[in-house]
């Protein structure tokens, strides 16, 4: 399954000084904007207060700042839409709070939507603490609770950190998943909370995938790949997770292929890890993938792959990398290329 779960964690955000809507309120949006990106709320009630002091048009001018203000600091001016993870940190919660903010039609209404984010986030936590002892039991999480459970046996610190952090990281791709679906933590949403949680595991699988990534490329660095013959298959596998998901470091991700390539012939590293890696690599460099391991949703039901070289021949480089036909590894996709997704996937560059 971690084949078939589009790349998309436990951000923990600042404790930094609260806005004060009436410090800030008469100053201009881009003014606002850029207090927001260095003093981000740490309360949902803050935002409100905000837009109560602004006025609605002004507030909705600062959420337009805040987009412009979030793309020049990461040097995308002129991009249309970009995903979360190359955007700065602070700009997915603060967007998040301002949209909800900007969503609600009453005090009363605000104070509701307010105690169900923070319940709805207390469920999320509580099934990640839940997984990690063993407490709960659901058909899309067992993978993740068998990772979780073997770092229970005696494994190097190494390999057993890399165990929970390969577990986070999926942990957070499904949850965006379940989000979707309505289930668990957000069973019954209200629609605004539902779209406020979708955005916030986001954040914090933007902030899982960084932290990984930076605890990987210090390891690697330190103790090399992990390899089979040394490590087992499972924490070759987790470490291949962890590279494959580093979008927001390219070069990284060129040198773990790098890394990867001459593991291969020896058998410690699994042929269809290198194979996912190499097309990840060859669409960031702009050329066309090798294995059509990487897609995109392209109506609902309907995966497809980006482009291949010489697709006549797809399912035979496949076959020599461990990979199943192409068809049967859409068709994996297809389940979750819902319209909702479709219309996400569109947009996002």
């Amino acid at each position: 399954m971690k084949h078939w779960i589009a790349a998309l964690g436990l951000g923990v955000f600042l404790l930094v000084a609260p806005v004060k809507a009436e410090n800030i309120g008469d100053k201009a949006p881009a003014d606002i904007a850029a207090h927001l990106a260095t003093n981000p709320p740490t309360d949902l009630n803050e935002y409100y207060d905000l837009r109560q002091h602004a006025g609605d048009v002004k507030f909705a001018a600062v959420i337009s700042a805040a987009t412009a203000h979030a793309y020049k600091v990461a040097g995308l001016e002129g991009v249309k839409f970009v995903s979360g993870c190359k955007l700065p940190q602070w700009y997915a919660p603060v967007q998040d709070g301002l949209l909800l903010a900007q969503a609600v039609t009453s005090e009363a209404e605000w104070q509701n939507w307010v105690r169900e984010v923070k319940t709805r986030q207390t469920q999320y936590q509580t099934t990640w603490t839940d997984l990690s002892v063993g407490k709960i039991a659901h058909p899309d999480l067992d993978g993740i609770a068998a990772t979780l459970k073997a770092t229970h046996e005696a494994l190097p610190p190494s390999t057993k950190e890399l165990s929970v952090r390969a577990a986070r990281d999926q942990f957070g791709r499904y949850g965006t998943m379940l989000t979707d679906q309505g289930l668990l933590w957000a069973n019954d949403a209200s629609p605004p909370v539902l779209d406020y949680m979708k955005s916030y595991i986001y954040a914090e699988l933007c902030a899982t995938d960084i932290s990984n990534t930076n605890w990987l490329k210090a390891e690697l660095a330190q103790n090399g790949w992990f390899k089979i013959s040394t490590h087992g298959p499972g924490a070759d596998g987790n470490a291949w997770l962890l590279a494959q998901h580093a979008d927001h470091d390219p070069a990284f991700q060129r040198d773990v292929l790098a890394l990867l390539e001459p593991l291969v012939a020896t058998g410690d590293t699994r042929p269809s890890n290198f194979a996912m890696l190499y097309d990840r690599v060859a669409l960031k460099d702009k050329r066309p993938q090798r294995y059509g391991s990487q897609g995109t949703c392209v109506a609902a039901g309907v995966w497809e792959p980006f482009e291949v070289e010489d697709p006549a021949h797809l399912d035979a480089r496949r076959a020599k990398v461990g990979l199943p036909p192409i068809d049967i590894y859409k068709a994996g996709f297809n389940s979750i290329c819902t319209a909702d997704m479709v219309a996400l996937r569109g947009q996002i560059k």
